[in-house]
C-alpha cells in the first residue's frame, strides 16, 4: 500500500535548514502583518492573498483565508484548492507533500503533520525522519484542536470532529 512507504531525508541538510530558515522568515512576515489603520478587510485579505503567493507551491482560485498564526516548515510543499479557510493557529509540517481540497474549512488550533520520526530509540538517536503525504479532500471540515497524522487521507466531504486526532483514512464523507 503506498500510504505505508516512508521517505527518509536529512533534517540538517544545509539546504532544507536553509528552506526551513526562509519558511520561518516569511512566517514571522504573515503573522506579523498588521494592517493600516484605512485599510479595509478586502484589501487586508488580499494583502494576505499575496504573501501566501509568496511561499506556497499551489493556489487554485484567489478566495483563500488563513488567520494568523500560522506556522510552516517550508510552504513549497503546501497545495491548497479553492474557497480554503483556516482559522487562528493551523500549523502544517510540510516534509511531505500537504494537498488540500476544494472548499474546506479548518477550526483554530489543527495541525497537519507530514513528518515522522521511528519510535525506536537508536533510530531516534540517530536523527533519522520520515515524510508521508497528507491529503484532505474536497467540502471537508476538519474541527479546531484536530490533528491528521503523517500519511493519511482525509477523503471528500469528511467531517473531522473538534479535538479528533485523525490516526487511519477517512475515506467517505457523511
Amino acid at each position: 500500500m503506498e500510504f505505508l512507504r516512508c521517505v527518509g531525508y536529512d533534517a540538517g541538510a544545509s539546504e532544507l535548514a536553509h528552506a526551513r530558515f526562509k519558511g520561518r522568515k516569511w512566517t514571522m512576515r504573515y503573522n506579523g502583518f498588521f494592517p493600516d489603520d484605512g485599510q479595509n478587510a478586502e484589501e487586508v485579505s488580499e494583502a494576505r492573498w499575496k504573501l501566501l503567493r509568496e511561499i506556497i507551491d499551489e493556489i487554485d482560485g484567489d478566495d483563500i483565508c488563513i488567520e494568523p498564526p500560522f506556522s510552516i516548515d517550508y510552504g513549497c510543499n503546501i497545495m491548497f484548492g479553492e474557497r480554503f479557510y483556516a482559522n487562528f493557529n493551523l500549523c502544517i509540517l510540510d516534509c511531505a507533500i500537504i494537498t488540500i481540497g476544494d472548499r474546506v474549512m479548518l477550526g483554530p488550533n489543527v495541525s497537519v503533520f507530514g513528518a515522522t520520526h521511528e519510535t525506536d530509540v537508536r533510530s531516534q538517536r540517530d536523527g533519522a525522519e520520515f515524510t508521508r503525504p497528507v491529503t484532505i479532500g474536497d467540502d471537508c471540515w476538519i474541527g479546531g484542536h484536530s490533528v491528521i497524522l503523517p500519511g493519511l487521507t482525509v477523503g471528500k466531504g469528511c467531517t473531522v470532529a473538534a479535538g479528533s486526532i485523525v490516526t487511519r483514512m477517512c475515506l467517505t464523507g457523511v
